[in-house]
This record gives structure tokens, C-alpha cells and sequence, in this order.
């Protein structure tokens, strides 16, 4: 195996083990509306994406977060404040901004 890429492979070790920890000691009244809508389904039980954008650390402010969530501009569906209301987003946002920052990985 060539070095960067058992360099990367220990980056998403160390990510992945930190990201468990978190999620055993992650506050569940934060982590629970993000699992409850089905958030985990396209961004990952902690956010590092998949078929939707990665949302770990979000660099968004809470009101920016709040608008893409509400009338987002591709596939993902809007959540209404019926469906989603302000307290549980909020708790969704503290929950992502509360996880570790995943490494960057290079591609080739």
C-alpha cells in the first residue's frame, strides 16, 4: 500500500473512532430530530455526506442553515416549520456544528 494512501486510511480511522465517541456522548435531545427526519439517510449519522452534502462543522450561520432546510435548491425535500419546527432545527444545527471536523481527503 502506498504511503498517501495508508496516511488517508488512517486520517478516516482516527475520523471514524472520533466520530463514535462523539455520538456516545452527544447530547440525545441534539442528535435525536436529526436521526427522527431522517437526516442520517443522505448526510451520514455525523454528517460526512453520502448522497447529500457533507454537514459536519456547517460553516453556515443558524439562519443561513435554517433557509437551505426550509426551501433547499436541489433534490432534498423542504422541511416546513409544521413538519420541523425551530427548536428541533436548532437542536440539528447544534448537533452538526458539535461534531469533529472530517479530514480532508485528496483525490486523484
Amino acid at each position: 500500500m502506498k504511503t498517501s494512501a495508508l496516511r488517508t486510511l488512517l486520517r478516516l480511522t482516527a475520523f471514524a473512532l472520533a466520530a463514535l465517541a462523539h455520538l456516545a456522548g452527544a447530547a440525545p435531545d441534539e442528535r435525536s430530530p436529526y436521526v427522527a427526519n431522517g437526516c442520517y439517510q443522505c448526510h451520514g449519522y455525523v454528517g460526512q455526506g453520502g448522497a447529500g452534502a457533507r454537514l459536519a462543522r456547517t460553516a453556515y450561520s443558524f439562519e443561513a442553515f435554517a433557509a437551505l432546510v426550509r426551501r433547499p435548491a436541489n433534490e432534498m425535500p423542504a422541511y416546513a416549520p409544521q413538519v420541523l419546527d425551530d427548536r428541533e432545527l436548532r437542536s440539528i444545527y447544534n448537533y452538526l456544528r458539535s461534531l469533529p471536523e472530517p479530514p480532508r481527503v485528496a483525490i486523484r
